[in-house]
């Protein structure tokens, strides 16, 4: 889905509020986890759902946003780390299901994504982290035999 640059800007900084790198972790800008969250939204079915998060988007980086939700006419992206992070917790804790809903669903996006993009030589930060060593290549048979198939015609105690 193309966003606008004030969309895309938007939701790089909360996707780097939740995943600001460093001491050996990527950042979800370095990922490039809003471009994929923006990509993958051309799956999503539900055209109501896709309107909704582009709304929020353009809400989101707006001075009137930062004075509803902090009570200062700034934007997000202007604030500091820790206060952009306080921000989140507080959409995360609202009594507002709607607000805690969209939090779940940005941490989610964006911690999936987090998870599963790699970098340019195909591996991760993220993976050498937690000592994940990568998807299973795809393995060849070095047997050149075939499954012999036995079709039972009565009772038989199988092993392997």
């Amino acid at each position: 889905m193309l966003l606008t640059s004030r969309q895309l800007h938007a939701l790089e900084s909360i996707c780097e509020t939740f995943a600001p790198g460093g001491d050996g972790w990527p950042s979800a800008k370095n990922l490039g986890i809003a471009a994929a969250i923006a990509a993958a939204l051309d799956f999503n079915p539900r055209d109501a759902e896709k309107k909704q998060l582009l709304q929020l988007l353009d809400f989101w980086d707006s001075r009137f946003h930062g004075l509803f939700t902090i009570g200062r006419a700034k934007s997000f992206s202007s604030l500091s780390a820790e206060a952009r992070a306080q921000m989140l917790c507080d959409w995360a804790d609202s009594a507002l299901a709607k607000r805690r809903g969209v939090f779940q669903a940005l941490r989610k996006a964006i911690a999936f994504h987090y998870v599963m993009l790699t970098e340019a030589d195909g591996g991760s930060g993220v993976w050498r982290n937690i000592d994940y060593p990568g998807p299973l290549s795809s393995r060849t048979s070095h047997h050149s035999s075939r499954l012999k198939v036995t079709i039972p015609d009565c009772d038989q105690k199988l092993s392997c």
